[in-house]
């Protein structure tokens, strides 16, 4: 009896601080701590099935390792699995995961260029296809991989490549799930000037959208184009999002299954960066007409990431110099990002200088934001999160690693049901290491329950 009046009593702190997530303290290390390792990302399904994948030195190159979990990242393989060969150095990893897929794209040198490679997986991560394949051509440098995937298995990767004279983005499909791509490359972008920070996503209707910057003699340009067929083809010209007479910088793009896109980017003023969004309602084909600020003008803004849930409900971040440190901001939007909410929402707080925000967005409308603050010190992750879709944030922002050391660059993957997992690099004092932390859910708290009172 006194037991369960004791879990009671803990459960119902737990369900006060329902605006607030709970996390599973302390996080965990999953690298080798004997060589650095940096470059961390991580994925989950609807299963709790999580992929980590990183870059670790094997004291001559760099390799990609990845481990995977069960559990909803409450723990993990004990031994990695190296993913790129070793003899020569690879990075730049991203996974991409369905409920038992998953597809793994990094570069890699090949004591010429740098080419980009893929591997599959049948069974979340358990287990890597042995053969390792270029999607690259081997001639020419290539870099800057990202991938993503539908429940159907259909998988576009993008990267750019040097095609002698310019950076050209491209892009390969495969509709099993990595394990077979398409023979040749399709030129995204068109020849005669550099292109760069390529982006794709894909929904479950397999409508594409790839987005990147690109030069256009003068300035650069957010351009775009779709695929109505994942990704086979592509439509004819790239569609320009920015406008003429001032250069961009980073962009990204979210996409859901009710074909409502949003692209995000940072565009010159004349004389500061600010953020900008257009939005579309049919997959890419078409665009809202002019780009909203979404930052305020006067000071630069960096980094935007964007979500998009299938409820239409819309969360960009981004960073934004306050005129004495960069801080860590959000709005929202109810209607795909047709309206923005008026004032920017500061997450971080001010006083130390905060970067490297991510953001997640559920289709319940449950959000969770991360960044990295300096305490004066180091640098620390932080995370809040909202139940409204970024319309309220909780109040006070929770340490997720520890202080001592600095934390750096986040990335967080959430599921349908709102399970989340963090990850970082952490310096320990003398090596970099991966580190993880998965929120307690509160389907997770209503099972600990149900244990107690059987139990």
């Amino acid at each position: 009896m006194f037991k369960k009046l004791l879990f009671f009593m803990f459960f119902s702190i737990f369900t006060s601080l329902h605006a607030q997530e709970t996390w599973n303290f302390p996080a965990i290390s999953i690298s080798d701590e004997n060589q650095d390792a940096i470059g961390a990302q991580v994925v989950i399904n609807t299963n709790d099935k999580a992929i980590a994948s990183w870059q670790r030195s094997d004291g001559s190159n760099t390799i990609i390792q990845t481990k995977y979990s069960t559990d909803g990242g409450s723990s993990w393989s004990s031994s990695p699995a190296n993913l790129s060969a070793s003899g020569e150095n690879a990075g730049s990893s991203k996974i991409a995961m369905n409920i038992s897929k998953a597809v793994a794209i990094w570069h890699r040198y090949d004591e010429s260029n740098w080419i980009i490679q893929s591997k599959y997986s049948t069974n979340a991560g358990t287990s890597w296809s042995e053969a390792t394949t270029n999607l690259s051509s081997v001639s020419q440098n290539a870099n800057s991989p990202e991938i993503a995937m539908n429940n159907s298995s259909k998988a576009v990767a993008i990267w750019r490549r040097d095609n002698g004279s310019n950076y050209i983005i491209q892009t390969k499909y495969s509709t099993d799930g990595g394990a077979n791509w398409n023979v040749t490359a399709t030129d995204l972008s068109v020849v005669g000037q550099d292109s760069f920070v390529p982006n794709v996503v894909i929904n479950d209707s397999d409508k594409a959208i790839a987005i990147w910057g690109r030069y256009d003699g003068s300035d650069f340009r957010i351009q775009v184009k779709y695929s109505t067929d994942g990704g086979v083809n592509w439509n004819a010209s790239p569609i320009d999002l920015s406008a003429l007479g001032e250069s961009v910088g980073e962009c990204q793009i979210a996409l859901n299954n009710s074909d409502e896109a949003i692209a995000i980017w940072t565009r010159y003023d004349g004389s500061n960066y600010i953020v900008q969004t257009k939005y579309s309602t049919d997959a890419g084909a078409t665009w809202s007409p002019s780009a909203s600020d979404l930052s305020d003008a006067g000071q630069d803004s960096r980094r935007p990431q964007i979500v998009l849930n299938n409820s239409s409900k819309a969360i960009a971040i981004w960073e934004r110099h306050s005129g004495y440190n960069w801080m860590v901001q959000t709005k929202n939007s109810s209607d795909s990002g047709a309206n923005w909410s008026l004032t920017a929402t500061d997450l971080s707080v001010s006083g130390n200088k905060s970067g490297c925000p991510n953001i997640t967005l559920t289709d319940s409308n449950n959000a969770i934001a991360i960044w990295k603050r300096h305490s004066g010190y180091n640098w620390i992750v932080q995370t809040k999160d909202s139940q409204d879709g970024g319309s309220t944030w909780s109040s006070s922002a929770t340490d997720l690693s520890t202080a001592g050391q600095d934390g750096y660059q986040p990335e967080i993957s959430i599921n349908s049901s709102g399970q989340a997992v963090v990850i970082w690099p952490r310096f320990d004092g003398f090596k970099w290491v991966i580190q993880t932390i998965n929120n307690l859910t509160a389907a997770y708290l209503e099972s600990l329950e149900e244990y107690s009172q059987t139990n």
